[in-house]
């Protein structure tokens, strides 16, 4: 059996509704450890308790809160990749976040549940 340490991490972070959209993409493996984050805020301080793989960063909040979030993350954390989530994309926020820190921008759509490039 894997331990929760020795599985691939997984950070979500984001309101309810994208996440969940997300985790159900996100196949159940015994190989996989999901964490939950509720808002940027907490980002950070989760990530002290196990630092994940990547980070799944729902777009959606708050410009100034996510330049914060992702400068701060990435000063202490700049080896984990952060992704950010969006229902839609518009090329300059996708620019402004990866000028943050943000390592891609991916955008789900509405219908379908399929992930897309953003960039």
């Amino acid at each position: 059996m894997t331990t929760a340490r020795n599985k691939f991490g997984i950070l979500l972070c984001g309101k309810k509704e994208l996440m969940e959209r997300v985790r159900k993409l996100i196949m159940a493996s015994d190989e996989i450890h999901l964490q939950f984050a509720s808002t940027p805020k907490f980002l950070t301080g989760r990530v002290m308790f196990r630092v994940p793989h990547i980070v799944l960063l729902d777009a959606s909040f708050d410009r100034e809160l996510l330049v914060e979030v992702l400068g701060t993350f990435r000063q202490q954390f700049p080896h984990v990749p952060v992704f950010a989530i969006a229902t839609s994309a518009d090329h300059r926020d996708v620019v402004e976040l990866m000028k943050c820190g943000a390592t891609d921008c991916r955008r789900l759509q509405e219908t379908g549940g399929r992930r897309q490039g953003a960039t």
